[in-house]
């Protein structure tokens, strides 16, 4: 009686004639497919590329286009095996439930039915790199474990035709790019260390300057109702408060959009940020603030990981030989703030999100809008860089400024004013906001703003 009804591979059958024409052989496919994780396996995963394109990189063969997309989809995924054996060490039981489903998971067979002795790659076991499937043997004990399962060894694969012969072993290893490093490949127009922009500029302008900004000119006396007169409405003098109650409404800013219990609850560690950036402020020393949680937190943000993306996606399209054109500084520039669509990417930044469909950005509560809106210069320099193909690698530093300061345009919106440095958002409207422009600029306080460094490697 034959085993029960299996699984088949997910490529074509061996008697097909895809074969004929492909880049592989079919042992070397079977060889593939069991080389991929545990996870791989069990969910079907294709080892196999059909075309020479992978996540919009066109690359010069299709055995080099299969060469990437092995190592980055294994890498993937055992990157996942870890953190879900993590999980489960920690005694999570949908994770238990979920590995040892993998674990116990029906092995695919050449004719489809299960197989009763069937060899599975336990899970968490890294992979061997794709290369090695087509240029050294296995151990012993992986050789037996394919026998076990009658899929070819593949000491035979590598005797077939159509292996990876046709690329040169060169073109598969990583190669230096020559050229002069450091290598800077990025900047801004806004130049770094510029204590002289208009954000950091203080103690510069007179009460009637200040009256005049704003729609509603909120500077002026304002009428309030005062608590401690019963809640009677009052007229408030703002240019005469002390510089202790400004920073206390400066503080408040963080009561709303870094509150500190939200902040501990969802384990936000930029929370305290904002506080640390006011009390430097009320200082007085002006210089240069650092955070390494702020830091970090721009490091790992969607928009740099995007931005680094289409760095490397540049480099790679401008890599001539193993050099890079000298004008490289110049066309990465030109690249990233192209207007065409699928080509560059903005500046990193911490996200707002859409408040008024009730869908803001984490970024808006855990203190990093607050402290750092957008930034105001950056530099990109490769320290080392390496090519495979089409490939590009290396280590790069990222010096990142922003200005701890507000300008004329953050607390003077108009709607009639169509100035396209007016970004709309009247926040003259908050006290916080009031308070802090006053501290900076009303020449009865000048405190002095300062620099926020957020430099670090990728």
């Amino acid at each position: 009686m034959p085993p029960p009804k299996g699984r088949s591979f997910p490529f074509a059958p061996r008697n097909s004639a895809d074969w004929l024409v492909s880049h592989v052989t079919y042992e070397q496919a079977v060889d593939m497919f069991f080389n991929q994780t545990a996870t791989q396996q069990h969910l079907g995963n294709d080892p196999l590329i059909y075309s020479k394109v992978f996540r919009g990189i066109t690359y010069t063969t299709i055995q080099e286009a299969q060469q990437v997309f092995s190592e980055s989809m294994n890498s993937e995924y055992e990157a996942k095996e870890q953190k879900d054996l993590t999980n489960e060490n920690r005694g999570c039981k949908a994770s238990k439930v979920l590995n040892d489903n993998i674990r116990n998971r029906i092995v695919p067979t050449e004719d489809g039915l299960e197989s009763l002795n069937a060899y599975r790659k336990p899970f968490g076991e890294k992979c061997i790199s794709p290369l090695s499937l087509f240029t050294k043997s296995l151990d012993n004990q992986s050789i037996a474990h394919t026998q076990a399962n009658n899929v070819p060894s593949i000491q035979n694969a590598t005797q077939q035709s159509c292996d990876f012969t046709d690329v040169k072993p060169s073109e598969l290893d990583w190669k230096p790019v020559q050229g002069d490093f450091p290598l800077l490949v990025f900047e801004t127009n806004n130049k770094m260390d510029d204590f002289d922009a208009p954000d950091m500029i203080y103690g510069n302008e007179s009460r009637d300057t200040i009256e005049s900004y704003g729609l509603m000119q909120p500077f002026r006396n304002e009428m309030r109702y005062s608590p401690s007169m019963g809640y009677d409405v009052v007229s408030e003098d703002q240019f005469k408060l002390p510089a202790n109650e400004h920073f206390k409404r400066m503080r408040s800013l963080g009561k709303y959009f870094s509150p500190s219990m939200i902040g501990q609850v969802m384990g936000f560690e930029t929370r305290h940020v904002f506080t640390e950036m006011v009390d430097k402020f009320q200082r007085n020393e002006g210089g240069y603030f650092e955070s390494k949680e702020l830091t970090d937190a721009l490091k790992n943000h969607e928009t740099t990981v995007k931005f680094h993306k289409e760095i490397l996606k540049c480099l790679s399209n401008n890599l001539s030989g193993d050099s890079l054109p000298k004008d490289i500084l110049n066309i990465v520039i030109q690249y990233m703030n192209s207007d065409i669509k699928g080509e560059g990417a903005p500046l990193p930044q911490f996200l707002v999100g859409n408040v008024l469909k009730l869908k803001p950005h984490p970024n808006l509560f855990d203190g990093t809008v607050l402290s750092v809106h957008g930034i105001w210069s950056m530099r990109v320099y490769i320290d080392e860089l390496e090519y495979k193909g089409m490939q590009i690698r290396g280590k790069f530093r990222y010096y990142i400024q922003d200005h701890f300061g507000l300008d004329v345009k953050d607390i003077d919106h108009n709607s009639f004013d169509d100035n396209p440095d007016n970004d709309g958002k009247p926040y003259e409207q908050l006290d916080g906001f009031r308070s802090w422009y006053l501290l900076q600029h009303f020449d009865g306080y000048g405190y002095q703003p300062f620099i926020t460094k957020m430099d670090f490697e990728l």
